[in-house]
């Protein structure tokens, strides 16, 4: 059997492990960054929190100084799902697929002033919530993940060689896996590939969205 790795815990990495749970998938994740402040730069710029949530930090190798443009980092279980409305354009989503995420206890409730505290004109646009009806926060999947942080990455063959720290032994350990799945914000990214020597900090990077069908 195959071994894979999912690095985040947000909404992407949730869809990951459920894709893949079938196979046991290896988390790895923040539930509390703050052991990695010793070995990286704190950026309060893209730090991204709001009044009663857990407050989260931004732990990596860049300095942004940023213009017209907003980007934001949460290293913490549940990732921007902590501080989201759930609100999500259920027209743009197959059938196959809404019904997979009810199997696995997450649904859509259509949106009521008097009772949410939003409204929208557009019916398909529902508020992704848990069982309880409660906004979904996507940590409650991670919730038994050891909180360690992949610093780099390195391909060998058809092997892939994972360097990472833990808050348990606050050192380096090295772990190996067949597939890796990468579902970190965009300072993350840029982060991870710059410490595993896929890109230079010289590099020039556009983002653009995809729809698919």
């Amino acid at each position: 059997m195959k071994k894979i790795t999912i690095v985040g815990s947000g909404l992407s990495a949730t869809i990951a492990k459920i894709k893949f749970k079938n196979l046991k998938p290896n988390i790895i994740s923040c539930s509390d960054s703050s052991f990695l402040k010793k070995k990286y730069l704190r950026r309060k710029s893209i730090e991204s929190n709001k009044l009663f949530s857990k407050k989260s930090l931004s732990y990596g190798n860049l300095k942004y100084r940023l213009k017209n443009i907003k980007l934001h980092d949460r290293l913490i279980l549940g990732g921007s799902t902590g501080v989201w409305g759930g609100m999500v354009n259920t027209a743009t989503l197959p059938n196959y697929f809404l019904k997979i995420l009810k199997d696995n206890n997450i649904f859509f409730k259509k949106l009521d002033f008097y009772k949410t505290g939003y409204k929208s004109n557009n019916q398909d646009i529902k508020q992704m919530c848990d069982e309880k009806g409660n906004i979904f926060n996507s940590g409650k999947f991670f919730a038994d993940c050891e909180n360690n942080f992949l610093h780099s990455f390195s391909v060998d063959k058809d092997i892939i060689k994972l360097k990472i720290i833990s808050e348990k032994n606050n050192n380096f350990e090295f772990q190996n896996t067949d597939k890796l799945i990468l579902a970190i914000s965009l300072p993350q990214l840029l982060d991870l590939l710059i410490r595993s020597g896929f890109i230079n900090e010289n590099v020039s990077i556009s983002l653009e969205d995809m729809i698919t069908d």
